[in-house]
């Protein structure tokens, strides 16, 4: 297992603001740490995100950039929470870049971030993270179990996939949509994991404990294979 972590945690989990499910992941990502690993951790913008993107727009806002960057600065915020929940073991500075982040990533046992490129999901800076790292794993806790066949809240045939290989996913994404308002795993994610050979491991937010899993070697999830 590679000693540079990289988790992307959806925006829903900051949407809930479950006290005991963040209380959840302060307590596994300090067990990570002292495992010997290092964790980098990406935030997604959630809600809250699109509440801005939807208000930005109502009052005049066309500029594609500026609604992108407004999706940003929304992840970042989540990722200051989520940073001082981290303390002292997390940086208190966000890195705004791949640069910032290299600079400083080797000062704490934990970096927290949140998106860095407008136009971008923030997935595939998660990616990004890892390939600029060299961590050959990517945990994205999002709001399903699995990545499906189809999307299984309009289709009940849909099937869990426990195992794909990024080939597969390739194709796969040129013909359908994933679960959720964006797909789970964009184009961008795909071609960074493909030429990187990194592992992206797919699971729901709702179970924290599921870091340790696939640290141990267990899949709970979707396990994407380069």
């Amino acid at each position: 297992m590679s000693e540079v972590i990289v988790v992307k945690l959806t925006g829903k989990l900051f949407d809930e603001g479950d006290r005991e499910l963040f209380s959840s992941y302060i307590k596994i990502f300090r067990e990570v740490i002292e495992g010997g690993h290092r964790l980098i951790i990406v935030t997604g913008g959630g809600k809250l995100c699109r509440d801005y993107i939807e208000l930005a727009k109502r009052i005049g806002i066309r500029s594609l950039y500026v609604l992108d960057s407004l999706g940003i600065f929304v992840s970042r915020v989540n990722a200051y929470i989520l940073a001082h929940l981290l303390q002292p073991f997390s940086n208190t500075t966000i890195p705004k870049d791949l640069e910032e982040l290299r600079a400083i990533y080797h000062q704490r046992p934990i970096t927290v971030m949140g998106g860095v490129i407008p136009g971008q999901s923030t997935i595939a800076t998660a990616l990004e993270v890892a390939e600029a790292l060299g961590s050959s794993i990517v945990v994205y806790f999002t709001t399903v179990n699995y990545i499906y066949t189809n999307d299984p809240a309009i289709d009940a045939s849909a099937k869990p996939l426990r195992e794909v290989k990024l080939k597969e996913l390739k194709e796969f994404l040129k013909t359908r949509s994933l679960p959720g308002e964006y797909q789970l795993i964009d184009e961008v994610s795909a071609i960074i994991a493909e030429r990187s050979r990194i592992t992206i491991y797919v699971t729901k937010y709702t179970n924290p404990s599921a870091l340790l899993e696939i640290i141990s070697g267990g899949n709970p999830g979707t396990v994407v294979i380069p």
